[in-house]
């Protein structure tokens, strides 16, 4: 059985940036080591730290969505 986990982040999972940014970094990485599937959509406006997650999950599915500051 697969299993999967889809999370909606509003900051990148990187392990050297903010508080949010660090837990989520140690949540993804605990479902990587379990062997989950994981899908992640990432509420940033910079391409690098998109890349940078795409490195650090590699079998992750990384989307991004630019945060917009209206409704």
């Amino acid at each position: 059985m697969i299993k999967k986990v889809m999370l909606i982040l509003n900051e990148a999972p990187l392990p050297y940036a903010g508080a949010a940014s660090r837990w989520y970094y140690i949540l993804c990485k605990e479902l990587q080591h379990r062997d989950i599937d994981l899908d992640l959509f990432v509420a940033s406006s910079k391409e690098e730290q998109l890349g940078r997650v795409r490195d650090l999950f590699p079998g992750a599915n990384v989307f991004l969505y630019v945060r917009d500051s209206g409704f």
